[in-house]
Order: C-alpha cells, then structure tokens, then sequence
C-alpha cells in the first residue's frame, strides 16, 4: 500500500493542491478583493467566549487563505521528493496532514458572486473534513513513531478517512449563519472541539511516549515541533485576524523544523 500511495495517489494529491491554488490567483483576477469587505458572525474559534457580528476584510481574508494553500503547495512538493527517496510510512501521513490544508481555498466560494447554485453546506462539510482528516493524519504518523509496522499503513489510512468521512456526514451545521471563518457554524462546537484537540493531545503523548522509550533527542525535537505544527493548526485554521500571523508563522517554522529532524530519523538513518 505505501507503494501505492508513493508512485500514485502522491501525485494525484500534489495535482489538487496545485489546482486550489490557481483558483485562489483566479479569484483574485476575477473578483478583485481588495476593495470589499463584509459583515460575519464572529468566527467559531473554540477559546472565544462572546459572539459579536464582525467585519473583515476580503483582502485579508484571500491573502489569508492562499498562504494556507501555498504552505500545502511548497510543503507537500518536498516531502514528495523525500518519499521517492524512501518509503516511510511517517513522512506518508505528514504528508496527508499538509495536503489537507489544500481545502481551505474553498472557502472563496462563500464570497464569490454568482455563486447560489453551488452546495454551500457540501463546502463546508469538505472543509471540515480536510480539518478532522488532516488531525487523523497526523495522529497516525505519531502512531508510526511509536513503533507500528509499516504493514498496518493501508489499514490505518483507511480507518483515518472512514472516520473523517463519517464524523463530517452526521455534522450538524447552521446554513443560516456564515462565520467569519468562511463556513457555516457548527452545531456541535463542543464535541467536535473536543475530539479534535483529543486527538492533538494524544498525538504529542505519542511522540512523547517514543522519545521516552527510545531515549532519542531527534524525537524529543519532533514533539515539540509537533505541538508547534498543531498550534500553529488551531490558530490559523479559523482566520481570526489577531492570531493569525503567529499561527501561520508556527505552522512554517515547526514544518520546516520537524522535516529537517524527520530526514535523518526516518529516511537516512
């Protein structure tokens, strides 16, 4: 299966991340943003405790959203150059955790004109699955770190996407509220908030768990890298604009730090 997945579905994702990334330069052209902005209900970020109708910027908003699918773009196109390399069912997994953010350009669709006749909650939906199966990816490379065979990387990417998939049907979502966010509000916010940093909190206790066993510094690195990967997740993935350069900014800088480390421990040791 990893074989598999190195020689075609790599590609085939690497090809969907270039193309959400050419809809976010056709939006640009098409629907200059840069002169607009609108009215939301305050964005689902799960440590806010008020609801207040804000204002954004579309501007901000596309610049926002076109760093996330460029991060996935540049990212995902190295470790394809690493995984050709090696088959390492790690590096196969962060990989899915950074394709994911590919989803995000989405969210254009809910401020281009013209657009009623396309299925608004359908884009939400996708999105939050890109979100939960992002999560799921990456658990499941702290999983492998852990000492899982290499043998078990078709069965835990299929139960990682049937789970995703599943949890994203039975959503509820409020198609009468957009989120500054550019998704529509979530009915279970707590649940779905608590799953989602159970499986954060658990994929750092994996690498912690690894380290501790096998005594390496490189995996007492990656830890931390990946908890700065998985706040950095958090506090960019809702666009609230007043941590979101810092989010972005933890999301590059641990990616870049934790690949580094992930080369010699699991491709070139």
């Amino acid at each position: 299966m990893i074989l598999l997945f190195r020689k075609y579905l790599v590609k085939i994702f690497f090809i969907f991340s270039f193309i959400s990334v050419l809809f976010g330069v056709f939006y640009f052209i098409k629907f200059q943003p840069g002169n607009n902005s609108s009215s939301f209900v305050t964005t689902q970020v799960w440590w806010m405790i008020y609801r207040n109708v804000i204002k954004i910027d579309l501007f901000h908003a596309w610049i926002s959203l076109m760093a996330l699918g460029l991060f996935s773009l540049v990212f995902s196109f190295f470790i394809y150059r690493l995984i050709k390399k090696n088959s390492s069912p790690q590096m196969a997994f962060i990989y899915l955790f950074i394709f994911s953010f590919s989803f995000s350009l989405l969210r254009l669709i809910y401020i281009m004109p013209h657009s009623a006749f396309i299925d608004r909650e359908l884009i939400s939906r996708i999105i939050f699955f890109g979100r939960l199966f992002g999560l799921s990816s990456f658990f499941a490379a702290s999983l492998f770190t852990s000492g899982l065979q290499i043998q078990k990387f078709g069965l835990v990417l299929l139960i990682s996407t049937v789970v995703s998939f599943t949890i994203t049907i039975i959503l509820p979502f409020n198609t009468t509220v957009l989120t500054s966010a550019l998704i529509y509000r979530v009915g279970e916010e707590k649940s779905i908030t608590l799953f989602c940093l159970t499986l954060e909190i658990l994929t750092v206790l994996n690498y912690l768990s690894s380290a501790l066993k096998q005594s390496r510094n490189e995996l007492f690195r990656i830890m931390f890298f990946a908890l700065m990967i998985l706040t950095g997740f958090e506090m960019s993935f809702f666009l609230y604009l007043p941590i979101l350069i810092p989010g972005i900014t933890l999301l590059i800088l641990g990616t870049l730090l934790y690949l580094r480390t992930s080369q010699k421990l699991f491709l070139w040791s």
